[in-house]
């Protein structure tokens, strides 16, 4: 960090968020690049904007530094400042990668409250995550949350949902969510298909999984043996 500020002092006093930018972008070691942000910040006449905050985050996001990511955004929101929707989609990626719905939650909220527009991949993932801790209910509202908004489910969130049903015995859900798929406009794939065959031979329903099995195979679809 001192090396940093080194090279830059001849420079802080027309120092601008463009270039705090531009060595973040530049910088891959946390403790770099905090230390690099927190001398900016003390620089005369200058202030942080979105975009370097978000450069800032974006590191600790890919260190998976949640200390740090929940301590600057508290001080971006105090400094009255917001990011854009992929900046928040981001984050509820990292915190639902890591299991921590209440925060993934949070953010998402919180993008709803700034009108902006969780994102078709931000909505999968949380779901995926509701769907991995058997949140089942709550993933549905978020599903009905995400048609609301005029997202259109791909085969990826389908199966994630026919996942969630199948894991909960929730079998003829599941076999709702697959005939939903063609209405949909969406071919049901392996995956769909394996997901929910699965689930009817985990319950002994076995004359389910046949007729599954053959509807696969007349729609030319592979499964494996």
């Amino acid at each position: 960090p001192q090396q940093l500020a080194d090279i830059l002092t001849p420079f802080s006093a027309s120092i601008r968020p463009s270039l705090v930018c531009q060595v973040l972008k530049r910088t891959s070691n946390p403790l770099s690049a905090t230390g690099f942000f927190g001398w900016a910040g003390q620089q005369r006449n200058y202030r942080h904007n979105a975009q370097s905050y978000a450069a800032l985050i974006d590191i600790l996001c890919k260190t998976k530094d949640i200390r740090g990511i929940s301590y600057y955004l508290d001080d971006m929101r105090n400094a009255g400042l917001s990011g854009d929707s992929r900046f928040y989609n981001k984050l509820i990626k990292i915190y639902g990668s890591l299991d921590m719905l209440i925060e993934a939650e949070r953010i998402f909220e919180y993008m709803r409250s700034l009108e902006k527009e969780p994102s078709l991949q931000a909505y999968t993932i949380l779901i995926h995550r509701l769907v991995k801790a058997k949140y089942i209910k709550r993933a549905e509202e978020v599903f009905h949350d995400m048609l609301s908004m005029g997202h259109s489910p791909d085969q990826i969130m389908y199966s994630v949902l026919m996942n969630g049903y199948t894991k909960v015995g929730r079998l003829e859900d599941a076999l709702n969510v697959l005939r939903g798929m063609a209405k949909g406009g969406v071919s049901p794939d392996k995956v769909s298909y394996t997901t929910i065959i699965s689930g009817f031979c985990d319950v002994g329903n076995i004359e389910e999984a046949e007729k599954l099995i053959r509807e696969a195979v007349d729609s030319r679809i592979e499964l494996d043996a």
